[in-house]
């Protein structure tokens, strides 16, 4: 299931990419680009961490925004693992960051 979250949104942000749109007017053609929002902040519940951490984590992705999530305390260790996953996987240092602890400590 993780794996088909991640080809989802990489298979949408594909097919957005250099999308015309119809202006109704005369030599007047329309493109829309999309940018990142910047940093994203994102937190996840401790049911089913690795499925609630990639349906917030792969969109981030493929929007290209830098994202820092914040899991469960209960369930750190499958987010770090999947943060892991990503490095390994060529996601560019710098473009996420894991923050695991209580709400108190954070």
């Amino acid at each position: 299931d993780v794996i088909k979250v991640f080809k989802y949104f990489a298979d949408l942000i594909s097919q957005q990419q250099n999308r015309k749109v119809n202006v109704d007017r005369e030599n007047v053609e329309s493109t829309i680009h999309y940018e990142p929002v910047g940093v994203v902040g994102l937190i996840t519940p401790w049911n089913y961490p690795l499925l609630q951490a990639s349906w917030k984590i792969a969109p981030a992705l493929a929007a290209g925004c830098t994202f820092i999530v914040k899991p469960s305390e209960l369930t750190p260790s499958t987010t770090s693992l999947l943060m892991d996953t990503l490095t390994e996987a060529g996601v560019p240092d710098g473009k996420t960051k894991d923050r695991s602890g209580s709400n108190e400590e954070l």
